[in-house]
């Protein structure tokens, strides 16, 4: 009303001095009228509009409605943040909340296309075909035990394509050699043997086995390690094919060549403590030989063609003394890497280049195309999912992540760096067992 009565009060003043400065009297002072009525309803518009605080001053321009589809002045747009912050109270700083990796899979690298200069792909008289040469049960029996898995023993290979596979096997034994972990193994039969090779990449398999693994899975980048590359001969009354120890691929498949009848001794060995261990807590056990005897599951293969796949990265696993049995016990191993690029890499570069004795440059080739193939999908995963919503520090974690795995892997090419596993290393393979296969 104060505001209204001083309008008033004002307009009284302007028509009585217009009067008295214009003797022609009502047209100057209608038109001086209507002019002041229009400026100060005008300003009486502004001021309802804005805070008292801020209120402008009467030439400044009034802000267009948001319903004209027009834009408001940018004055009026820092004059509204302001209010809007200076009402806002302050908020205590949140603490940073901790990156969780994200599941983002990608196929592992492909096998080169073409053999080390080591190795001669040699002419076979059979190619493998899969409705002759696999038997695959249609009821596997898979186990989880505190995250780890493995299946009892199933069949996957027909008798025609156990046949083919020791010829193939009896063709390259003159290529096995003894290692401190393995009285005699051969390697890099991927780099040899056609059918191997096809075996290794048929694609129901790969299916198959993901479906087993309970995520999506591919053949390990280490062609002397892979794909039915890698093949362990258990002689009877001989020292175990290998010692307890943990894998370093994610996934193996055993697949069991020999004749299993009247075989004593020679079973797959798995060490699944009743409580949750971490690797260093099941080694010193086993080493001590202070591992209960109801923690450690025995495999025995049915019959020649036989197969399991183990997380050997997670499980301890041996295979015990062959007795008894019509000939020495062999098996094929094929390696299988975790399609998640951001699950810890289990491969373990120092095992192939020190306790393997791989060809330094095959190792180098394989271990780089493994390591590219991961810092290719963790980079993927932000061109494919990330968003601009995504927080920088999600975004930063990944890079990091990233580098650092790029960084190890560039010191390990170096010799500047180990990373085999205490538990898999020659001084430590002392005790009893066996393992792959």
């Amino acid at each position: 009303m104060e505001d209204d009565q001083g309008l008033l009060h004002g307009w009284k003043r302007r028509i009585e001095e217009a009067v008295q400065q214009d003797s022609t009297g009502f047209g100057c002072t209608m038109n001086t009228l209507r002019g002041f009525m229009r400026s100060s309803l005008q300003t009486t518009t502004k001021v309802a509009q804005l805070p008292k605080a801020v209120a402008r001053r009467p030439n400044e321009r009034k802000a267009p409605s948001l319903l004209s589809g027009t834009n408001p002045s940018y004055p009026v747009q820092r004059l509204n943040k302001q209010i809007q912050v200076a009402q806002e109270s302050p908020q205590p700083p949140q603490p940073p909340q901790p990156f969780i990796l994200p599941q983002y899979f990608c196929e592992g690298a492909p096998l080169p296309l073409t053999a080390p200069r080591h190795f001669k792909m040699e002419e076979e008289r059979v190619k493998f075909d899969p409705g002759r040469h696999l038997d695959v049960c249609k009821e596997i029996a898979v186990s989880r035990s505190h995250g780890s898995v493995y299946t009892k023993p199933f069949r996957l290979l027909s008798e025609e394509g156990v046949q083919v596979l020791r010829q193939v096997i009896a063709t390259n034994e003159l290529h096995a050699k003894e290692m401190f972990r393995s009285p005699k193994c051969l390697r890099g039969l991927g780099y040899r043997s056609p059918f191997v090779r096809d075996l290794s990449t048929h694609r129901p398999l790969l299916d198959l086995l993901s479906s087993l693994a309970g995520e999506p899975i591919s053949l390990h980048a280490h062609g002397m390690n892979l794909g039915s590359r890698h093949t362990n001969f258990g002689e009877v009354g001989g020292v175990a094919a290998e010692k307890w120890h943990v894998d370093s691929v994610d996934y193996v498949l055993i697949v069991m060549l020999s004749d299993t009848e009247g075989m004593e001794g020679g079973d797959l060995q798995l060490y699944l403590p009743q409580g949750a261990a971490d690797a260093q807590t099941c080694w010193d056990k086993l080493s001590t030989n202070s591992a209960s005897k109801d923690d450690i599951l025995s495999l025995k293969f049915p019959s020649a063609g036989y197969a399991t796949l183990v997380q050997g990265s997670k499980i301890f696993h041996t295979v015990s003394p062959l007795l008894a049995a019509k000939g020495p016990r062999v098996t094929l191993v094929n390696s299988y890497t975790s399609n998640n690029v951001f699950k810890p890499d289990s491969t373990r570069f120092s095992s192939y280049k020190d306790a393997f004795l791989d060809p330094p440059d095959v190792v180098d080739l394989e271990f780089s195309r493994h390591r590219a193939a991961r810092a290719m999908g963790q980079l993927e995963h932000i061109l494919v999912n990330a968003t601009w919503d995504t927080p920088a520090a999600e975004l930063a974690s990944v890079f990091h992540l990233a580098g650092q795995e790029l960084m190890m892997t560039s010191r390990l090419l170096r010799g500047e760096e180990k990373d085999m596993l205490s538990c898999n290393t020659a001084e430590n393979k002392t005790i009893g067992g066996g393992g792959k296969g």
